[in-house]
């Protein structure tokens, strides 16, 4: 969503807003970065990073007052040296043992404490994460043993290794979801389950409480990811989970990729018009009362 929507750039001076439309900058945060990813990718690699990672980082690459070009950088690859001043924090970005200051990068980060790097939600909910992925592995399994159940086997009376060496190999087969293989018990031996079945695991529900509890994390509601959300719970998630994130980027831009003479009257920001405005109905009936009133 967020790489879809076009960034423009505006001039206030004396309480009137223009929008500029002849820079530069424009070109690289929409379409053309200069770097071998174009503006769609280079916004769904940073949103990625953001989230997954300490943040999202674009080297900003200059000729004295001019931006010629906009690098995407995997967050992997970026170390922060910070200093050890809690009130005048300042730090140094290196890449590939090359140092760097804050001001070539923009910077999306996500919860951070000292402008250099951000928490990733890997880091913030790990056991959210954990369970779910922890469910499909037990899923994979499940499947790939074509839903045999656990258990062991009970025996009346001492069994010799030969009998315990087939039954080995024969319950092996079993479990390798080929539905082929017969494991024949003997007088005296009995199969009793060890674990619950997936019907009492309830593994679809889990599933489903899974997916919430992810979209959560990124405050969203799971029916606008499946689709099936209404147009209003759509514009709250919008707003919830995607508006703040604008407001991150907008701010980072303003910070490194304005000059310092343009700081007072120029300011980036995304264009929102269509996501946030009503739905037809909505806006017929907001004309219709003022019609009335």
């Amino acid at each position: 969503t967020i790489s879809m929507l076009p960034i423009k750039l505006y001039k206030e001076e004396t309480g009137k807003v223009t929008e500029v439309k002849d820079d530069h900058r424009l070109k690289l945060l929409n379409d053309d970065t200069g770097d071998t990813l174009d503006a769609v990718q280079f916004w769904r690699a940073m949103v990625t990073d953001y989230y997954l990672g300490k943040g999202g980082y674009g080297y900003i690459k200059r000729d004295g007052n001019e931006f010629k070009s906009l690098h995407y950088v995997d967050e992997v690859s970026v170390s922060i040296n910070t200093n050890v001043d809690p009130i005048f924090k300042d730090f140094d970005i290196l890449v590939n043992a090359n140092s760097y200051k804050p001001y070539d990068f923009v910077k999306i980060l996500r919860n951070t404490k000292d402008g250099a790097q951000g928490k990733s939600i890997i880091e913030e909910s790990p056991t959210v994460l954990s369970v779910a992925y922890h469910s499909l592995v037990f899923e994979e399994t499940m499947v790939q043993k074509g839903g045999n159940k656990k258990g062991f086997l009970k025996s009346s009376k001492k069994l010799t290794q030969d009998v315990m060496d087939a039954l080995k190999a024969a319950f092996k087969k079993l479990y390798s979801n080929n539905s082929e293989n017969v494991v024949v018990l003997n007088d005296g031996i009995d199969f009793v389950e060890a674990s619950n079945t997936s019907v009492e695991m309830q593994l679809n529900e889990n599933k489903k409480t899974n997916a919430d509890e992810l979209c959560k994390l990124f405050l969203f509601s799971s029916n606008v990811i499946n689709g099936t959300a209404s147009e209003k719970e759509y514009s709250n998630a919008f707003k919830a989970g995607i508006l703040p994130l604008l407001k991150t980027i907008t701010s980072a831009l303003n910070r490194d990729m304005l000059l310092e003479r343009e700081k007072q009257s120029f300011y980036f920001a995304f264009d929102t018009k269509e996501m946030l405005k009503g739905s037809i109905k909505e806006r017929f009936d907001a004309y219709s009362v003022a019609i009335d009133k």
